[in-house]
This record gives structure tokens, sequence and C-alpha cells, in this order.
């Protein structure tokens, strides 16, 4: 099954057309974008049954900010995975070495940050 799966990604990188791979890798991420925007109308819905307006308002005004959150993952986890693997692409690993560390340091410290945040 993983030897599949593997094939299939080569393929996607190696055999098709660009605006076919993107096709083929944007539509799970637009996907995902909408179940996060669904749950999102859900909370409110039902924050909504409670009759307070501030807490509809608090909920319509987090989902900004979970989305620069994912955003900032975005950055730290799946930037670096692509810039570390073109550098093992490359036979280059020691600087993969060093990428892989900062982007570890950067999901670290971003999490520290938004936590501090969240703590007031």
């Amino acid at each position: 099954m993983r030897e599949k799966v593997k094939t299939d990604q080569e393929q996607v990188f190696r055999e098709f057309p660009v605006p076919k791979a993107l096709r083929v890798m944007v539509v799970p991420a637009v996907i995902s974008q909408l179940i996060v925007l669904i749950y999102n109308m859900a909370d409110t819905f039902y924050v909504g049954q409670t009759d307070n307006p501030y807490m509809v308002a608090a909920t319509s005004l987090i989902l900004p900010v979970f989305n620069i959150t994912l955003c900032l993952a975005g950055l730290a986890g799946i930037g670096g995975g692509a810039l570390i693997s073109r550098l093992l692409g490359q036979e280059r690993r020691d600087e993969a070495r060093k990428v892989s560390v900062f982007s570890l340091y950067l999901g670290i410290l971003i999490a520290a940050v938004l936590s501090r945040f969240s703590w007031g």
C-alpha cells in the first residue's frame, strides 16, 4: 500500500503538467479550509442560541486569529518541510539539518508567543 502511495506522489510531481499538479495538491487544502469555515458557522449558530451578542461577536472575531495561526504553522511546518526536501534532493544534508532545527525552533517560538497572548 505504501509503495502505491509513494508512486502516485512521484507521478504527480514528475509526470503531471503544472496546472493539473496544482489542482491535485490544492483541492485537499481548499476542502480543509471549507471544513474550518463550516465548523465556525456551526459554532456561531450554537453560541447564537444563547442570545448573547458578545459571545457571537467573539466567535466571529476568532476565525481570523485562527487562520493566522494556521498560516504561521504552515510557514514553520510546510515551508520548512518543502525546503528540507529540496536540500536533501540536492544532497545538502548539513543545510537541511540547519533548516530542520530552525523550523522546529520557529514553531516553538510561535507557540510560545501565541500562548503568551492567550494568557494575557
